[in-house]
């Protein structure tokens, strides 16, 4: 059999795709694929090896690993090559050797927590051995019988070999490093030498992982998943020059000519144009590798590796830079239009410029369709719609879409393939990026938009409809092309639409206007006398009445012929009683496609010229769907029982295709009369225990005249136009046709004065009359905006006064008065409070009755009932003990049982990151009883936590919190949407208010407008110690709700003098430990200063310390070697709480320590412990130390030996800069600490960070 080779090329250093640089030997590789694998067991040593992941054999394709991700390609490069190098001396338990695995450029493949994927240091290779896989299968499956007749305990998978290896007490064939879900030959895998832990026969191996899933794109990671990870090691050669040249043309073009491969790449300056200068760089080296593959053209080894070499980078620079998407103006168009038949120039645009109750963005699709595109078209009026002003976010490469004309954006969608909605503001940003499958188009995303089965989810037009929808940003509908409108252009376009701009603002205007109006009418159904139909306008489904009694008065052509519930799915599902059944449009495609408007046909006995219409959503279980409710309609009139039959026609065109006209009827017979909404104010009772909210809805309407035949035509649905095979679908379980009327007891219009409304029906009118020549005046505008501003003034809104009575009601319901074994009790109210509160909201209630009774209240009213229950509630608030100023503990009292109890706790001295605000002090009774059955008690040195320890202000508007450990205040992280609490150096103002659960309270950041504004204790089931967040509600004893516990003075400074907890930062090793406040150095403790750094060995030489250590100041701490705690006791200076003066600005050092308070990135050549802090090693890029610890500096040279020794792998010799940026700094002056600084005239000398930049005083 002939053999098969894969080639491989060394790309020289100055195009490198890859990390680190090559060795000068082994410019080109391949491998015999033929050959197959080598054999784990036949792994050597010294030889270099190509690793392609297992998933891609499995899937029959070729995925190497390439440094830190993945590629699969024909010419691959030495950053492909790697050596497993034997660890001179160590072996595993089982007696296997043990490896680093190194690249072709020398570094190694780092262990486990390492900054970075890849070490030049062997200090920090990570150590691993070599396994032959063993196949598991997936879905085995093994059932653990639990104690007590309790059900079995069902595992699948790696699970189920686990446990029934425990259960059998046999390990012997588990081998959990060799395991894996693919089944290959000569597969091997790459493990820790140790199991995570090292005593337990089921504890997992860390290991070199493929890719999860199809994501090819993602980074290689370290761990533990039984699906990734196998490879396969290929013995990698060296290969010729002019063989790498073709494999490289090969792997540009996939065998095209370049001319075919890069015809889609616009190339120009404008935005997502690509460079003319690469574009021309990139046809010369092209043309000359053909030269020399065809033989037409001769050259030596060394000439065309040159050209080799530059190819591929050359064609990747050119494909992979498009110009970046700025702020300016554009027009956006769709791949359809360029690819497929049929289509207009494509270009997106705002509908509601053309229908201002359709806000949905849309492409133009099809000629003359209504609204048309062509880039060849000068440019007018109908432009405006279609270009796009980019805005800047404040998230770097993220941008708002706003309509030139309309002034709109870009918004979201309810749900993935759900129309794309615009928006009167900023909702979500997006931007361009070259699309990876469809080279030379852009991918149009969004990060917010709802998530597709890609990496996100991009602007998608359909095929054969104008929608534009969220989905796989990389699909063919989801790619476009950019055209750049210049500022000139821009310039006669806004003269184009002065007029035209106008006239949408008036009608924006008329609208709202018109929209006020109608919201202060209510309407009800009435029967022949003219009596209120009561039922009609609630929840209550109880009997078929009304109009339309039985279902020959129904008709809908486009019924779904597989979905509903009857015999045929009939109407009769309408009109039956029963809310489980219900009816439903079609959403089919094919015959049974109606690829426009449906509409429900309903006839009457006599003709009405007024109707309420009563609709119930379709149900699922206990809830209802309000995907195809109907939301807008417009109602069609006849009175011609001949037309009842008239539907779609179809026709034939020129080419003999057959075309549907759906909306035919429209033109036959049928008056269009007018357009309203169904609202679902009401609750279903589906039987005593189960109330559906919102589940019910009327429309009413008003006919020009009396007809007996309507057509309901359903615009838009409650899934904002959720649509099927071209379906605009619409359902509902119940049906109910009244006549209708003006409710003047019920409507809030009849409580505002009439002169009031009069004004404004005339500014309507006269605002239309201009609206109807499209002529429409700023005096216009300006008129009808004052008239309609008064009526809102003067309308009235009683559920202002409803809104304050169930508050005001609930409070009463869970108050507690401090009476008795509560009295003094914080959270609690004085004795009589409740009862002060229920006569006043008794008395409100009573006055909004009977004024109800016979019209609604007007606005004076109104706001006399709202102060009174406003005067009550805040007398009510007065009543409640609150916290004076002093130390407390800040309690949990939420109902989670894990949470209850747990109090509020500041780890650390960061004010960068919300991972120092924790929730802590208590733990499970039993740890082996866990979840809903465990109970919990305080830690045995709860008292001792100095972090648990708040100091509580109260200020205007609220409280401020300082925690007594760091000396920093509780605040909200505005870097996180709001969504978690820090800490800060300057107060921050915190309100509280009682959380409607007796003895607690909900602690309020941000104003009643802010989004998560209800601090929040959001536990983590794995660590039981939950972080901080902020949350959208609060509701009695949940996760909000907390307690304030008083500490006494004298009781807290008698802890002090006892000492106080420091958590270590690992029982075993070295640690760098720098505390905001000082402490007294006690006879045994393990803290040590440091004396220098040993020239000749590199060892860091380190003194006992004695005395005192100062707030701020760096210190290295040892933990006794049979030390078993995870913490100390530290004695601070101080014996008074309030002499404690903790700092959160690290000392200056005079050894070479520093200590940090914020996570700091250091530069490279500092020293930091390495992971089992046995050893001292010079930092590289991205190695970061935690906050409240530190690192080595340079040191001073000595040849003491001191009290201690640290091993370190190199002479320090930074002067110890940092990289640090903290994300709510700025610009400003910081040390290289991240500590800000003030005064840049006043600085003493040092190195700091100023706006940025690092700066040298002298």
């Amino acid at each position: 059999m002939r053999n098969v080779y894969k080639s491989l090329m060394v790309i020289g250093t100055s195009f490198l795709l890859g990390a680190g640089t090559m060795w000068a030997d082994g410019r080109y590789w391949t491998y015999d694929a033929s050959a197959g694998a080598t054999a784990p067991d036949n792994v050597q040593a010294g030889q270099p090896y190509f690793l392609q992941t297992g998933r891609s054999e499995a899937a029959g394709a070729a995925w190497f690993l390439w440094g830190d991700r993945f590629k699969s390609t024909s010419s691959l490069t030495s950053d492909f090559v790697y050596y497993f190098e034997e660890v001179p001396g160590e072996t595993a338990k089982n007696g296997a050797k043990v490896y680093y695995i190194k690249r072709q450029n020398g570094d190694y493949l780092a262990q486990p927590g390492n900054a970075q994927l890849y070490t030049p240091s062997v200090e920090r290779a990570w150590k691993v051995t070599v396994h032959t896989a063993e196949n598991r299968d997936p879905e085995y499956t093994y059932s653990h019988a639990n104690p007590d007749g309790a059900a079995p305990t069902q595992y699948k998978g790696m699970d189920a070999f686990i446990n029934e290896a425990k259960d059998n007490n046999d390990f012997s064939n588990l081998n959990l490093a060799a395991a894996s879900y693919l089944n290959l030959s000569n597969g091997l895998t790459i493990t820790s030498v140790e199991a995570n832990k090292a005593d337990d026969p089921t504890s997992p191996f860390t290991a070199l992982l493929n890719y999860p899933g199809d994501n090819t794109a993602s980074n290689v990671a370290l761990g533990t998943d039984y699906s990734r990870n196998v490879w396969l090691a290929y013995p990698a050669s060296k290969q010729s020059a002019i063989d790498a040249l073709k494999g490289v043309m090969q792997e540009v073009t996939g065998g095209q000519t370049l001319e075919e491969k890069i015809k889609s790449y616009q190339v120009g300056s404008g935005v997502a144009q690509y460079s003319k200068e690469k574009h021309d760089k990139l046809v010369e080296l092209w043309n000359k590798a053909k030269a020399y593959a065809d033989g037409t053209a001769t050259g030596t080894d060394t000439e065309i590796e040159a050209v080799a070499e530059a190819l591929l980078p050359a064609y990747q620079d050119f494909v992979a830079s498009p110009n970046p998407l700025v702020p300016g103006y554009y027009i956006v168009t769709s791949w359809r239009a360029e690819n497929g038949s049929d289509y207009d120039g494509g270009a997106l645009y705002d509908r509601s410029a053309v229908d201002p109750g359709d806000r949905t963005l849309r492409w133009t699709l099809r000629k003359n369709d209504g609204v048309d595109y062509n880039e060849s078209d000068p440019l007018s009026y109908n432009t405006c719609k279609m270009v796009w002003e980019v805005v800047a976010a404040k998230k770097e490469g993220q941008f708002y879409f706003r309509n030139f004309e309309t002034g709109n954006y870009i918004g979201t969608a309810a749900a993935l393939y759900n129309a794309i909605s615009v928006t009167e503001a900023p909702v979500n940003t997006y931007n361009i990026q070259a699309n990876p499958k469809i080279p030379g188009y852009f991918c149009f995303y969004s990060p917010d938009l709802p998530k597709s089965s890609a990496e996100f989810s991009g602007i998608h037009t359909e095929r054969a409809l104008t929608n534009v929808v969220p989905w796989d940003w990389t699909s063919d509908g989801s790619s476009w092309h950019v055209r750049t409108i210049s500022e000139s252009e821009i310039a006669q376009l806004r003269q184009l639409m002065e007029q035209p701009r106008r006239n949408a603002k008036l009608q924006r205007l008329v609208n709202q206007a018109q929209s006020g109006l109608d919201q202060g009418y209510r309407y009800m159904a009435v029967d022949d006398a003219g009596n209120k139909i009561e039922a009609a306008t609630s929840g209550k489904v109880e009997a078929v009445d009304g109009l339309v009694q039985s279902a020959d008065k129904l008709a809908c052509p486009m019924a779904d012929p597989q979905e509903g519930t009857g015999a045929e799915h009939e109407l009769a599902v309408l009109l039956d009683n029963q809310t489980n059944t219900y009816f439903h449009t079609s959403w089919h495609g094919g015959n049974d496609a109606w690829l426009k408007n449906h509409y429900l046909q309903f006839s009457l006995d006599n003709a009405q010229d007024e109707l309420l219409l009563k609709w119930v959503k379709r149900l699922n279980g206990k809830s209802a769907l309000n995907n195809g409710a109907p939301v807008r309609v417009a109602f069609w009139g006849t009175n011609e029982a001949s037309k009842l039959e008239v539907t779609k026609t179809t026709s034939t065109n020129a080419d003999g295709a057959e075309v549907i006209n759906y909306d035919a009827w429209k033109k036959d017979g049928w008056d269009s009369l007018t357009i309203s909404t169904f609202t679902y104010p009401y609750a279903l009772q589906l039987d005593d225990a189960t109330k559906i909210n919102n589940a019910v809805g009327t429309a009413h309407f008003k006919a020009p005249k009396a007809y007996k035949y309507y057509r309901m035509e359903v615009l838009t649905n409650g899934g904002n136009n959720a649509m099927a095979a071209g379906n605009k679908f619409f359902y509902g379980s119940e049906f109910r046709v009244y006549k209708g009327a003006f409710d003047k007891v019920a409507s809030p219009i009849a409580s505002v004065p009439e002169a009031d409304v009069t004004a404004l029906k005339d500014a309507i009118t006269a605002a239309r009359a201009e609206l109807k020549d499209e002529k429409a005046t700023d005096a216009t505008i300006e008129a009808l905006q004052k008239v309609f501003d008064k009526f809102r003034a003067n309308y009235p809104d009683p559920a202002r006064v409803t809104e304050l009575i169930d508050q005001a009601q609930e409070i009463v319901k869970t108050a507690e008065e401090a009476t008795g074994e509560f009295a003094g009790r914080l959270g609690y109210y004085k004795p009589g409070a409740k009862a002060t509160l229920s006569a006043a909201v008794e008395a409100v209630k009573t006055k909004l009755t009977g004024i109800q009774a016979t019209r609604q209240p007007n606005v004076t009213e109104i706001n006399d009932m709202v102060a009174q229950l406003k005067a009550a509630l805040t007398e009510m608030s007065n009543s409640l003990l609150q916290p004076a100023d002093g130390i407390y503990m800040i309690q949990s009292e939420s109902s989670n049982k894990s949470n209850n109890g747990k109090v509020i706790a500041a780890k650390g001295s960061s004010r960068d990151s919300y991972w120092t605000i924790h929730f802590e002090g208590t733990e499970p009774v039993d740890p082996k009883v866990v979840g809903a059955e465990a109970a919990y008690k305080e830690t045995a040195n709860r008292k001792s936590h100095l972090e648990y320890y708040w100091k509580v202000e109260k200020v205007k508007d609220g409280y401020t919190f300082k925690n007594l450990y760091t000396g920093l205040y509780l605040d909200r992280d505005t870097t996180k949407n709001g969504a978690a609490m820090r800490q800060s150096e300057t107060p921050t103002t915190i309100g509280i208010e009682y959380a409607n659960y007796a003895g607690a309270f909900n602690l309020i950041v941000g104003n009643g407008k802010t989004t998560n504004r209800y601090v929040n204790a959001q536990p983590d089931a794995n660590s039981m110690s939950p972080y901080i967040v902020t949350w959208n509600a609060a509701k009695g004893a949940d996760n909000s709700a907390f307690s304030f516990k008083a500490v006494d003075e004298n009781e807290l400074n008698d802890v002090i003098a006892d000492g106080v907890v420091y958590e270590l930062q690992s029982k075993t090793g070295f640690q760098i430990v720098t505390l905001p406040f000082a402490i007294k150095v006690q006879a045994n403790d393990g803290f040590y200063n440091v004396v220098g750094q040993n020239a000749t060995t590199g060892d860091i030489v380190l003194k006992k310390a004695s005395g005192e250590i100062k707030a701020g100041q760096a210190v290295v701490y040892k933990p006794a070697n049979d030390n078993t705690d995870n913490f100390i006791n530290v004695m601070p200076v101080a014996t008074d709480y309030k002499s404690l003066n903790a700092t959160f600005t690290p000392a200056a050092s005079a050894d070479g320590l520093m200590g940090v308070f914020e996570t700091t990135e250091l530069a490279v050549q500092n020293g930091v412990l390495n992971s089992d802090r046995t050893k001292v090693l010079l930092s590289e890029k991205g190695d970061k130390v935690a906050a409240n610890s530190g690192y080595f500096g340079k040191l001073q040279p000595t040849t003491e030996t001191g009290d201690l020794m640290i091993p370190a792998n190199g002479i320090i010799t930074s002067i110890g800069a940092v990289r640090f940026a903290p994300a709510a700094a700025g610009n400003g002056i910081y040390t290289l600490g991240g500590v800000r600084v003030k005064g840049e005239k006043t600085l003493p000398a040092g190195i700091y960070v100023i706006n940025g930049k690092k700066v040298i005083v002298k």
